[in-house]
């Protein structure tokens, strides 16, 4: 039968384990509002960062897609129960892009892609040297693509659900 000081000492343990949760996301908060900000940063100067065997790689720049051969291409575009939507964008096609900035994509190989946001996606060698498959967008219907899609986007076409698009794409990385 416990009396006052079991009491008092499982309060103290409770209170004291709060405390060290409310710290620790508080420091999580901070580092991930600092890795935010760099994301946005580089988002707004239009860069995409490759990584390959864990260093940086090339820097991909709106100049450089300049330089590669652009199409118009479409793909559907299905999200949060609404109808179907084919869309028509403006971009090159992903290894096109790696390539030409001399990152080659080994046959074991994977690529992930990974937001703004967090969300990544991974692909595989495969999916990535199909030119008809993984496109890098930066133009939706005739428009560049807005602050919430990108200024840069992974558009996969032969995904049926548009689940593994990559919006506000910041970096690329070869595994």
């Amino acid at each position: 039968m416990g009396g006052p000081n079991k009491r008092i000492s499982t309060n103290f343990i409770i209170i004291a384990t709060i405390a060290v949760l409310a710290a620790v996301v508080g420091v999580l908060a901070v580092l991930n509002m600092q890795r935010a900000e760099g994301k946005l940063q580089q988002a707004s100067q239009k860069e995409i960062i490759v990584t390959a065997s864990g260093q940086t790689a090339a820097t991909i720049t709106s100049q450089d897609l300049g330089s590669i051969k652009v199409q118009e291409f479409s793909a559907v575009q299905k999200s949060n129960g609404k109808s179907p939507i084919e869309r028509t964008f403006k971009g090159a096609a992903l290894i096109d892009v790696l390539e030409f900035k001399g990152v080659f994509v080994s046959d074991s190989a994977q690529v992930v892609l990974s937001s703004i946001d967090g969300y990544a996606v991974t692909l595989s060698a495969a999916e990535v040297a199909d030119r008809d498959n993984i496109w890098l967008a930066w133009e939706m219907d005739g428009t560049a693509l807005d602050e919430n899609s990108g200024p840069y986007m992974v558009v996969v076409r032969k995904d049926a659900f548009s689940q593994r698009w990559a919006k506000q794409l910041c970096e690329i990385i070869v595994k």
